[in-house]
């Protein structure tokens, strides 16, 4: 009996982002965003509120396409 092949589903991805200090915290899958804040919040000596107040996670989507031309370095992002 032949198998199926059943297709790769990617992992959902995240960017989880420090507005107070505009900085990346990190990007991967949930539970690599959920360690990431911790460590940072720990390195940072941030508690819950600190957390809650300046940590924001986003998911990232389709990639977009992200065109440049020679005129006065004009670019797009199209979808």
């Amino acid at each position: 009996m032949a198998k199926k092949n059943t297709p790769l589903v990617k992992e959902k991805e995240y960017i989880a982002f420090n507005s107070y200090t505009e900085t990346i915290i990190g990007k991967g899958s949930r539970k690599e965003i959920v360690a990431c804040i911790k460590a940072y919040a720990e390195e940072e000596g941030y508690d819950e509120d600190g957390v809650e107040e300046n940590i924001h996670v986003f998911e990232l989507g389709q990639e977009m396409t992200v065109r440049a031309f020679p005129k006065g370095l004009e670019i797009t992002i199209e979808s």
